[in-house]
């Protein structure tokens, strides 16, 4: 009898048996993938940030160039603001200090009531009617000057009140009564007061002078300008050059 032949069961190779460790092992390569740039939108976006920022700033760095070219402007122009009067607080005339009002003349111009003369300073404007009342103005600011003859007994803290009356109409408010001031040689009044003319407020200043011959000066004075401003400086030096012979 014949053997049949030996068959032998056929396996596949054991796979997991360790590698020999020399053999190398190759990873397959996988290129570095660069992102691409931004988008238009993101873009867009930081611009609009960038002019919402940027705007108000160059508005406020222009702001400031503006306000400094202005100050230099007025600084060569002599223009300004100030308050030099504690005294006048109640509405003072600032426009007519130093010359912001009326029509004043380009020249100074001088003047006579009587045997009294001074000069009005070029902000001033002489008005002359001849019959021996000189009226000097300023915008609301007025000096009027008188040239009187009166009896040599005449008394100046009686007489001041009477004659100064008509030259301060339109003035209002509280005036005080007349104060002597006079002398053996002299006979001199002055009168003040406060309150409003124009619209303003204003001081009165009324002065009387009566030599031992009776010739006399009265002098009124309404103010609507600071106690310490040029206009107010400028009717003092009035004053004074006319009351000189006294």
């Amino acid at each position: 009898m014949t053997q049949p032949p030996v068959r032998y069961e056929n396996y596949p190779p054991d796979d997991t048996a360790t590698p020999d460790e020399h053999t190398p092992i190759v990873r397959p390569y996988v290129p570095v993938t660069i992102p691409p740039p931004p988008t238009g939108e993101a873009t867009s976006r930081r611009t609009v940030v960038g002019l919402v920022i940027g705007i108000p700033v160059a508005g406020i760095i222009l702001g400031a160039m503006a306000m400094a070219m202005a100050m230099n402007t007025n600084a060569r122009n002599g223009s300004g603001t100030g308050s030099d009067n504690p005294d006048n607080t109640d509405n003072p005339d600032d426009s007519d200090d130093p010359y912001g009002t009326g029509d004043p003349g380009s020249f100074n111009e001088e003047f006579s009531v009587g045997s009294y003369s001074s000069t009005a300073p070029a902000s001033w404007t002489v008005h002359d009617d001849g019959s021996g009342t000189v009226e000097v103005t300023n915008g609301a600011n007025r000096l009027t000057a008188v040239s009187i003859d009166t009896a040599t007994s005449t008394l100046a803290v009686e007489e001041i009140a009477h004659l100064a009356k008509r030259h301060y109409a339109g003035f209002t408010g509280k005036i005080g009564d007349p104060v002597d001031r006079s002398s053996a040689e002299l006979q001199h009044a002055t009168m003040d007061g406060t309150g409003r003319f124009q619209g303003k407020a204003a001081r009165l200043m009324v002065e009387l002078w009566i030599d031992e011959e009776g010739s006399g000066l009265l002098v009124a004075r309404v103010l609507t300008a600071k106690v310490a401003s040029v206009i107010s400086a400028e009717a003092q030096e009035m004053l004074e050059d006319l009351s000189g012979d006294f």
